[in-house]
């Protein structure tokens, strides 16, 4: 309703000249603007003083402007006590939904204009939450409502899902500050923030500059000293709050990333490969490093808490998605240990925990045909927790990696699937064209492992070879002379449609840099330090 209108409705009001529909219609305003009633407050103080001078200047009145005058005054005071009600009503009404759900984020928007009464004003919904602890007292829970508001994730990941459609990942420790539907701050700690086709677009503001998206999912680190942002699509516009040359305002395209210093925001440097650990400078390395002979990579860095979405990797057909038949548990990601193991550094990294009975399935951009001459290779790091800490083994952990065929994705494990895994006996196994075959060496609790799955076609026959490597090793450039384990041979005549990895209910596996390529090198090569597999296996 707009100010023409909405005086309008006063006067007649005032007048008594409303009809009962527009007097519905000025209360609906007048209960959900502050404004409106501000306007209705101010046109009766007005209406008020010009009685008063009426009847001080006015000798003598006829009884039909008295009987016109009292009506008008009984309407007038009937209007004032429906509004007075409807304020009460709203009051009440905010604070016993407070107390029905006590979880509920707290109300931080006051509406002014009616003293005493505080209006929430919602600007989204809280998504997935994982181990998550916030600084203050009320409780945030997943599928509540948020206001603006100043928010500390002392912990954990959390997503918030604003009205507008766009999405902002929180990894703890972080401090962010809700300031409407379309604007937020960054005071300390990282985020993803990732503005939809269907949103209206998204400002971020950071203590030294304002970014604003062009169709965008980007990652903003907030430090002590400097500010890093990595766009993973679109683009985005940094603004300086402190510097008056608009030269300055810089544009970040997808795959780019930059430094800014808290002094000098005006000048962004490039960041070389390895500076920060968003996922984007990590698969391109990987893809360079591998060349063409990489089909598939997932090293889940851009995912956080539970796996969601498309995110990470490459050459896959969409994300993630539950194992089982029905709705499962999608995995957890965790941030990897402080260590280097077979030449990966991986500080400030992520790795995939899988554990319960979970199973996850991810599709190939494309299906991969198992011709005659054919060969595949699948790589993964593997370390196997102990599930509880007063025994290493228990009766039911063991754990899969199978490349899957293209009609059967979940449930029971299918003939045509190539399956290499570890048992509850802690021992590597090989499962094809129906069946195992296992090996007599043990998998040790909470060491890493390397391991490598081959398949080969030849004379429409398929051969299966599982290596794997544990930490005192070093990785052969070339195919090993003899394999951990070597699988049934037998026909195919299926394609291989994507992977799918899995534990049984007792067992707790980290996985980290899946691979799945045509060579041996594309699965096998480690650049993040520049280390090289040894020529003879040897140190």
């Amino acid at each position: 309703m707009n100010e023409t209108e909405l005086r309008k409705l006063i006067d007649l009001c005032v007048t008594g000249d409303i009809t009962p529909e527009q007097h519905e219609l000025l209360q609906v305003e007048l209960k959900s603007n502050p404004q409106a009633r501000a306007a209705f407050r101010e046109q009766l103080d007005v209406e008020a003083a010009l009685r008063t001078w009426a009847a001080e200047d006015e000798s003598a009145g006829t009884v039909t402007k008295r009987q016109h005058s009292a009506a008008s005054r009984s309407l007038l005071a009937r209007v004032m006590l429906a509004i007075a009600a409807s304020v009460a009503f709203i009051a009440v009404g905010w604070w016993m939904w407070g107390l029905r759900d006590g979880n509920q984020p707290q109300p931080i928007v006051e509406v002014p204009g009616d003293a005493g009464v505080n209006r929430v004003v919602y600007v989204g919904t809280i998504g997935a939450q994982h181990d998550c602890v916030w600084q203050d007292d009320s409780t945030v829970i997943t599928g509540g409502r948020f206001s603006s508001r100043k928010l500390s994730l002392n912990s954990g990941v959390a997503e918030l899902k604003f009205d507008s459609g766009t999405n902002v990942i929180l990894e703890g420790p972080c401090e962010f500050e809700i300031l409407d539907v379309g604007t937020a701050k960054l005071l300390a700690g990282n985020v993803v923030v990732h503005v939809t086709e269907l949103s209206d677009g998204f400002v971020l503001s950071t203590p030294e500059a304002t970014i604003i998206d062009e169709g965008t999912e980007y990652a903003v680190s907030l430090g002590d000293e400097s500010t890093e942002v990595h766009v993973f699509d679109g683009a985005i516009l940094w603004e300086p709050i402190s510097n008056d040359d608009a030269t300055a305002t810089e544009r970040i395209e997808s795959g780019e990333s930059r430094r800014y210093s808290r002094s000098q925001p005006g000048r962004g440097a490039g960041i070389p490969i390895g500076q920060r650990l968003f996922v984007r400078q990590i698969e391109a390395e990987v893809r360079n490093e591998a060349g063409q002979a990489l089909l598939a990579y997932d090293g889940f860095e851009n995912l956080a808490g539970r796996i969601q979405r498309d995110r990470s990797g490459f050459g896959w057909s969409g994300g993630w998605q539950s194992g089982r038949r029905g709705r499962g548990q999608l995995g957890e990601i965790i941030n990897t240990p402080s260590d280097t193991v077979f030449g990966i550094e991986r500080s400030g990294r992520r790795l995939l925990r899988l554990s319960a009975g979970e199973a996850i399935v991810r599709d190939f951009e494309k299906p991969l045909p198992l011709d005659t001459g054919n060969a595949y290779y699948v790589s993964f790091l593997l370390r196997r927790s102990a599930v509880n800490e007063l025994s290493e083994s228990a009766a039911n952990e063991f754990f899969e990696l199978a490349l899957i065929n293209d009609g059967e994705r979940t449930g029971h494990r299918s003939r045509k699937w190539f399956t290499f895994g570890i048992t509850s006996a802690r021992q590597p196994f090989i499962k094809s064209v129906g069946t195992i075959a296992s090996a007599a060496r043990v998998i040790d609790v909470d060491e890493h492992y390397f391991c490598i799955g081959k398949i080969l076609v030849t004379h429409d026959q398929v051969t299966t070879s599982f290596r794997i490597y544990d930490s005192s090793e070093s990785l052969d450039t070339h195919e090993p002379p003899a394999w951990t384990v070597v699988g049934s041979t037998g026909p195919c005549d299926f394609r291989l449609a994507g992977v799918r990895i899995g534990t049984a209910q007792d067992a707790k596996y980290d996985i980290d840099e899946l691979k799945i390529g045509t060579t041996w090198m594309s699965v096998v090569a480690t650049p993040s330090d520049g280390k090289k597999p040894s020529e003879n296996g040897i140190d």
